[in-house]
């Protein structure tokens, strides 16, 4: 498998990233089918959301909590739409 370019350090620590925690990182999608659109991506890789590990999965929460604070104060959507 060639390396995931969301694992490279250098990805994660981009001035793209506008969240970060030590477990997630979070920037706006390059190609947004929404105003807002962001990508909210693990540190550690996994293919599926089922490979997450409970306190992956709290931690997640909190950077959906802060990506959805910021969104929020940039667009001021109708809703939110979570997908894995």
């Amino acid at each position: 498998m060639a390396e995931c370019k969301y694992c490279q350090k250098d990805y994660q620590e981009s001035e793209r990233t506008l969240i970060k925690n030590e477990l997630w990182f979070a920037n706006f999608d390059n190609h947004p089918v929404s105003p807002g659109h962001m990508k909210i991506i693990p540190k550690r890789h996994v293919i599926s959301i089922i490979e997450l590990t409970n306190t992956e999965l709290i931690s997640m929460r909190e950077i959906m909590k802060q990506a959805s604070e910021l969104i929020e104060k940039e667009y001021h959507p109708d809703g939110y739409n979570y997908r894995n």
